[in-house]
């Protein structure tokens, strides 16, 4: 065997290792997603997306509830599912954004702020932790858990008014029954000048 033969069939070996160590880095050190619903404003998301990987980011998808507005980086596109419309029922959806064109993807090293304006409602959807997708420029796609997206309120929380007006309401009509009660009651009991 020469030197040279040595090097090349070292070479895919050597190849493969990086390939699998690269492989084992995990999402979150890849890309890091933060922000959340601004604390001025309870109708407006922000999040900023940075790319500490070494592919190219072309695809985020961010799960949302009343979702009304989007603003994505200039020459990226984007789609509301399940957008407010009035007379329709309101249901969680999805903003999928993309890149016009891979010139524009999210480059390694690079960040990119997206937001979200939802629906001016009574009760403004709670900011819940949430999963979003990320897609890569080799057609990959793996998710972060743990963003805060906007999403329903809970049944309880919408309605906790009227299960405290209601509770109220049950706890005067008992007072009133137990009154009541007690009222016949003194009303039926013989009097000390009647027994006798």
């Amino acid at each position: 065997m020469s030197g040279r033969s040595r090097v090349y069939s070292r070479g895919p070996w050597l190849l493969a290792v990086l390939e699998i160590g690269h492989a084992a880095v995990p999402l979150a050190a890849q890309v890091a997603i933060d922000g959340g619903r601004e604390p001025t404003n309870p109708y407006k998301y922000t999040w900023t997306l940075t790319n500490h990987g070494s592919k190219n980011i072309t695809y985020l998808e961010i799960p949302h509830f009343l979702g009304v507005g989007f603003e994505a980086p200039p020459h990226w596109t984007y789609e509301i599912t399940e957008q407010v419309v009035e007379g329709k029922p309101v249901t969680t959806g999805v903003v999928r954004t993309r890149p016009q064109s891979p010139w524009y993807a999210l480059r390694p090293g690079q960040s990119a702020e997206f937001s979200l304006t939802v629906a001016v409602v009574a009760n403004p959807p709670a900011p819940r932790s949430g999963t979003v997708k990320i897609g890569f420029a080799d057609d990959t796609v793996d998710t972060i858990a743990g963003v805060e997206v906007p999403c329903p309120v809970p049944w309880l929380q919408r309605h906790a008014l009227l299960l405290e007006l209601g509770a109220m309401f049950a706890l005067f009509l008992l007072v009133q029954a137990l009154r009541s009660r007690r009222k016949k009651k003194r009303d039926l009991a013989p009097t000390p000048a009647s027994a006798g």
